[in-house]
């Protein structure tokens, strides 16, 4: 009998639905510090949110600045490309006009080496130019 009573208050104290009123205080002190535990994680949690809400909306703030950087960099690369090509045609009519220049002067010296029809040689005769064409004609030429 002794062996069973034994058995019997071993059941009682070591089952969760039968144990004594003082098990029964400390599980609500521990009830109550789980229920701290969960209020300070949800206040954490609560600023972690907030947290990453306030990266999120740089990171936004950043994808607008960047893509407003883009497009001006697309802008100034579309006209560093414009002032290019027109600097390229200003050289090229630049080295057209010296080439003119260049042809126009020498057109100038050789008309000016040219003896005139009232230029006569030292013999007294007129000179006679090699060419039967005129002045303008040999200008033509030469262009």
């Amino acid at each position: 009998m002794a062996e069973r009573l034994g058995a019997v208050e071993r059941r009682l104290s070591t089952d969760p639905e039968t144990r004594p009123a003082a098990d029964a205080a400390a599980v609500e002190a521990r009830v109550a510090a789980l229920e701290d535990r969960a209020d300070e994680v949800e206040e954490r949690l609560a600023a972690v949110e907030s947290g990453l809400d306030a990266v999120r909306g740089l990171v936004g703030e950043v994808d607008r600045v960047d893509e407003r950087v883009e497009s001006q960099a697309a802008a100034a690369v579309e006209r560093t490309a414009a002032l290019e090509e027109r600097v390229a045609a200003l050289e090229a009519d630049r080295e057209a006009t010296a080439d003119d220049t260049d042809r126009a002067e020498r057109v100038a010296r050789e008309a000016r080496a040219q003896p005139t029809d009232g230029e006569h040689s030292r013999s007294g005769a007129a000179e006679q130019p090699d060419d039967d064409r005129s002045v303008l004609a040999r200008l033509r030429a030469l262009w």
